[in-house]
């Protein structure tokens, strides 16, 4: 008997939740739509081999799944699939803890021939590093969804190649970036790019991170991304972020912060669709943005109502609590 063979089945055990609804607003109408998004534990090759990025935690989780059970993707989001025949899905949200483009070529066309035989589903998203964004990739995915609309996340997270490779140690520059842009345009793919809004830096206040997103947000519209969504900086056990955080010189955003973020982009952006990022998705993080006892549950509801219309006139605009750090 194989080492996998000896492995509980994943979808036997049912510790891990290898799927769940988001519900996310129509950018052109602020009709909530259901996202589906399915969780693969597949992990990354950057966390494999050279350590990963400094605030992200997911590949010790993968590792664990991993260890433990057995993985078959395409059954997995068969079984999964099937737990929401009864739900409107728009789209699909492909998250692996790494790049899509790291599961074996024969194991993604089968996923998205079943996705694409589905009716309902009408965009598909999934996340890569840029240097898997190749012309024959994404032919091949094209070529497998037929008339869905392919989107490619990717993780750039700042204009700032020294925070991202120096502090996030992502190993992506501004270049491998921009080549895979390219691509995406000349093959009329969208792309979605994360924005990280407080890098783990020792000491680093709010207001700095507010001055730095915005630089980025500017950066990733003159490359002609599609579409932005915001990380918030959530902690996350073994990563930076985390020492800092332990040590007192790292603190989660204040809510309030987010909430001006928001409405500066909507603002600065009104053609570009602005995601914000749950603060606690897939995995529980250790600490989130948050306000205080007056304002945190008021705040976050607002918050949530954005992630849902993508409206962003529902937010506060002006500050109204004490608590608010810039």
């Amino acid at each position: 008997m194989s080492k996998e063979e000896k492995k509980e089945d994943i979808l036997k055990g049912r510790e891990i939740e290898l799927s769940y609804i988001r519900k996310v607003g129509n950018y052109e109408n602020s009709e909530v739509e259901n996202e589906l998004v399915f969780f693969l534990p597949v992990g990354c090759f950057w966390a494999r081999t050279l350590g990963g990025c400094y605030h992200c935690g997911f590949q010790d989780v993968i590792n664990e799944i991993t260890k433990k059970y057995y993985c078959d993707l395409v059954e997995i989001v068969k079984v999964e699939y099937k737990k929401y025949l009864d739900i409107n899905i728009k789209r699909v949200f492909f998250y692996v803890g790494g790049s899509f483009f790291e599961i074996k070529d024969e194991v993604q066309n089968e996923i998205l021939n079943f996705i694409s035989a589905q009716s309902m589903i009408k965009d598909i998203y999934i996340e890569s590093r840029p240097e898997f964004i190749t012309k024959e990739n994404i032919q091949r995915l094209k070529f497998l969804l037929q008339a869905k609309n392919l989107v490619v996340a990717i993780g750039l997270e700042t204009y700032s190649e020294k925070i991202r490779n120096e502090v996030l140690s992502k190993g992506i520059s501004n270049n491998n970036f921009e080549f895979a842009m390219h691509i995406l345009k000349s093959e009329n793919v969208k792309a979605l790019v994360y924005i990280f809004i407080k890098p783990p830096i020792k000491n680093i206040s709010d207001k700095k991170a507010y001055e730095e997103v915005l630089k980025s947000l500017e950066f990733v519209v003159e490359r002609g991304v599609s579409c932005i969504e915001l990380k918030s900086g959530c902690i996350m056990y073994n990563t930076k972020a985390y020492e800092l955080y332990k040590a007192g010189q790292y603190t989660p955003l204040n809510i309030w912060t987010v909430n001006k973020i928001l409405i500066e982009a909507n603002e600065r952006y009104k053609n570009i669709p602005i995601r914000l990022g749950g603060f606690n998705e897939i995995f529980s993080s250790i600490d989130v943005p948050k306000g205080c006892i007056l304002c945190d549950e008021f705040l976050k509801e607002k918050l949530q109502l954005y992630r849902e219309t993508m409206d962003y006139k529902i937010l506060t605009k002006y500050t109204t609590c004490y608590c608010s750090t810039i």
